[in-house]
């Protein structure tokens, strides 16, 4: 009896550290100049067009993205295929002001897979041309990769 008793005890903790660490490990909900917040969470792209690129060891490619007035959300997503060689890339999110928003690495939301999912929110996000710098941190060759961009 004792024994079952600490079976199911240690399955209710596994259960609640399972629903809790997520949201504190991800940084879910830190803010940036007390209005932004960033969330590494599955991130709904589907609306944007993927644009298309690849880097090198070193270099960096700026891409664009139009943001409207009213905005509260934006959805970034980068993508590659980390086989065979295991690169690494980093995003830069700069906004229509030229502030640097954030640097995230695959590894960022806590899974090293290919995938920097990333979503902004504030209750007015700033109109305009925000900038997306993709760097290739280590890369063998040459990275191929997907970035799509989404505001809402």
């Amino acid at each position: 009896m004792t024994k079952r008793v600490v079976i199911v005890f240690g399955i209710i903790i596994l259960l609640i550290c399972s629903i809790i660490m997520p949201v504190g490990a991800n940084n879910s909900g830190s803010e940036v100049n007390n209005h932004l917040k960033t969330e590494f969470i599955s991130v709904d792209v589907t609306r944007a067009t993927p644009i298309e690129g690849a880097v090198r060891e070193g270099s960096t490619n700026q891409h664009t993205y139009y943001v409207n007035s009213g905005s509260t959300e934006i959805n970034i997503e980068v993508r590659w295929i980390l086989s065979p060689d295991n690169n690494d890339l980093e995003l830069v999110v700069i906004s229509p002001t030229g502030q640097i928003m954030g640097r995230f690495t695959d590894g960022s939301d806590g899974n090293i897979n290919g995938v920097i999912p990333v979503r902004l929110r504030a209750s007015s996000l700033p109109t305009g041309t925000w900038n997306f710098w993709i760097s290739g941190i280590t890369v063998k060759t040459t990275q191929r990769y997907t970035i799509a961009l989404n505001a809402l």
